[in-house]
């Protein structure tokens, strides 16, 4: 891969690892709480379960270390990154996050949490999701007509479709309009033909959309990303780029000198080839 390919970053990581990890690097009593903004923290104490809490608050320290790798932030400096979620619809600090210079996406399901960021043209979209068992109406709404037959390819196990509504959920979070298009009116590109795929750069194996019934998602690629377990995950841009998989920083102090260093040894991880997404 040439020095200066675009690359579309991407972390995928633990709940309980991160935020163990993020406590000890913090160098503050508040933990990983000292690592998010304000609004980060009302979303969080929003939640009424705890473990509904926990992953919210992994999910957004997550996405501040990796919008802050691109920033050359260090620890200190992630919670007053100025990443922005205002809702288009009402206002509120849950929608879209976005920071200037680059395309961030964020998801969290069970015990996982996987961000994504890119330049700002490549318009990404990331989703991840627990396998769990799929509600009554699933197929009639996540799935497109023609991948609810039996023809080579179509999704027949829970996961498969489980799969398939991950790469969905993906692609409309690239194209800023989550569910607000129903997911059973994409097609996925490639079903039932022998060469599925449609390109692959760097370990991940992109697909165009085949079929879409709203010109806001033309022109989007998909492709899944390999998780632990039985989940399932899947990243959305506007062109397939290569795909770099991002590791949470070692734990270390946070201030000064040893701060800096932290924040250098994770951009050098930047520089090292890109790891196979599947």
């Amino acid at each position: 891969m040439r020095e200066g390919t675009p690359l579309l970053d991407l972390l995928v990581t633990g709940v309980d690892e991160l935020l163990d990890l993020t406590d000890r690097a913090a160098g503050s009593v508040r933990g990983a709480r000292a690592l998010v903004s304000d609004d980060d923290l009302a979303a969080v104490d929003a939640r009424h379960r705890e473990e509904d809490a926990r992953r919210t608050l992994a999910g957004r320290v997550a996405l501040r270390l990796l919008a802050g790798a691109g920033a050359a932030a260090t620890l200190p400096e992630l919670a007053a990154l100025p990443i922005d979620r205002t809702c288009a619809r009402c206002g509120a600090q849950h929608g879209r996050p976005t920071l200037h210079g680059q395309s961030l996406s964020s998801s969290t399901s069970g015990g996982l949490v996987a961000v994504a960021s890119a330049a700002p043209e490549a318009s990404v979209g990331v989703d991840v999701e627990a396998a769990r068992a799929l509600w009554e109406g699933f197929d009639a709404y996540a799935l497109h007509p023609r991948e609810r037959d039996d023809r080579p390819g179509a999704p027949t196990t829970a996961l498969d479709r489980l799969g398939v509504w991950t790469e969905k959920e993906a692609l409309l979070k690239a194209a800023g309009v989550g569910l607000g298009i129903a997911p059973s009116r994409l097609l996925l590109g490639g079903l039932g033909e022998a060469r599925r795929w449609q390109a692959a750069r760097a370990g991940a194996r992109w697909r165009a959309l085949e079929a879409w019934s709203d010109p806001r998602v033309e022109g989007l690629w998909s492709t899944p990303v390999a998780v632990p377990g039985e989940a399932r995950a899947a990243l959305a841009a506007a062109t397939p780029l290569p795909v770099r998989r991002r590791t949470v920083p070692e734990p270390a102090a946070a201030r000064g000198a040893a701060g800096r260093a932290a924040a250098r040894r994770l951009r050098r991880r930047c520089h090292a080839p890109p790891r196979p997404v599947g």
